[in-house]
């Protein structure tokens, strides 16, 4: 037997009291989680749903939305096509 730190810490016993202010009960149909955060896969395995891991940083695929973090453009929306073009091409010149 391997013993040690209880690898859910204190959050699984938060998710299964719920909201303690109005008795509601902790539900989820699933977890959101991203990659850096502890203890995500324990506990949705001690619940029983499912884990999905994403990064909210569109790194690798250029969106025409948001340019790519290190380009220093305004993630404010595109006024224009040629903004929007700017933010999409801006992932290529990062990742090439």
């Amino acid at each position: 037997a391997v013993s040690g730190p209880d690898p859910l810490g204190p959050y699984y016993e938060l998710f299964k009291a719920g909201n303690k202010m109005n008795k509601s009960p902790f539900v989820a149909d699933c977890v959101i989680a991203n990659p850096p955060c502890m203890g995500h896969i324990h506990v949705c395995e001690a619940l029983g749903i499912p884990l999905h891991i994403m990064f909210p940083q569109p790194w690798y695929y250029g969106t025409r939305s948001f340019p790519h973090p290190f380009a220093g453009l305004s993630y404010d929306k595109p006024t224009s096509p040629t903004i929007a073009g700017l933010n999409y091409k801006s992932y290529s010149y990062f990742e090439n």
